[in-house]
């Protein structure tokens, strides 16, 4: 599974409080993405509504992260 490096894997259904791999702090910067953008803005969303107070979503997802030249690493 390709992925962005040093990124951590939450999958949307596994998104609640204490999840792990989410940060302690809820002032940690955070960056939803998914494919296309849709799902992550739920993620976005559902993280706010837990206090998470700098999260942002990657419009375009991994799609426009690779139609930009960046590299993914592999899973």
């Amino acid at each position: 599974d390709e992925h962005i490096a040093d990124s951590i894997n939450v999958p949307l259904d596994d998104l609640a409080p204490g999840a792990e791999g989410l940060p302690k702090d809820l002032a940690a910067p955070i960056v939803t993405l998914c494919n296309v953008g849709r799902i992550s803005l739920n993620a976005m969303l559902m993280l706010k509504a837990m206090g998470y107070r700098r999260v942002l979503n990657l419009m375009g997802g991994l799609n426009a992260w690779v139609s930009e030249g960046h590299a993914l690493d592999a899973g």
